[in-house]
């Protein structure tokens, strides 16, 4: 098949993984979305996608597969959003600690930038006090 590695097949994926993950179906979201990350040269689909499949690996009770992925290679300016996920993934584990570093690192790094932290400030706030 010549056409499994077009742009149109990657997004194709893409609205699949979407609608699996939204039929809470995330072990086909999960597997779409690595073929994507696997078949794709584009560093910014890469990150955009490692970003969601964290996200459905988090959904899965999979937050150490997720913390894995998002640990992997250059982020550059998707730190924050890494930082922001690997937080949540903390939190799913019941790592307050963890997860206020990770959110309190992702809201360095959007300092100085249009980023909103106002979610962020919310996440840690809702872990309670140190």
């Amino acid at each position: 098949n010549s056409y499994g590695e077009t742009g149109y097949a990657v997004f194709a994926r893409l609205i699949l993984a979407n609608l699996a993950a939204e039929e809470s179906d995330y072990t086909t979201a999960e597997q779409l979305l690595t073929d994507v990350l696997n078949s794709t040269g584009n560093e910014s689909i890469k990150h955009e996608v490692t970003s969601r499949l964290a996200r459905v690996q988090i959904a899965n009770n999979k937050a150490d597969q997720a913390l894995v992925l998002l640990s992997k290679g250059e982020q550059g300016a998707f730190a924050p959003v890494y930082n922001e996920l690997k937080g949540d993934a903390y939190a799913s584990q019941n790592k307050p600690d963890e997860a206020r570093q990770a959110y309190t690192q992702a809201i360095a790094e959007l300092q100085g930038s249009s980023g909103d932290t106002s979610i962020l400030s919310l996440k840690i706030d809702a872990l309670g006090k140190d």
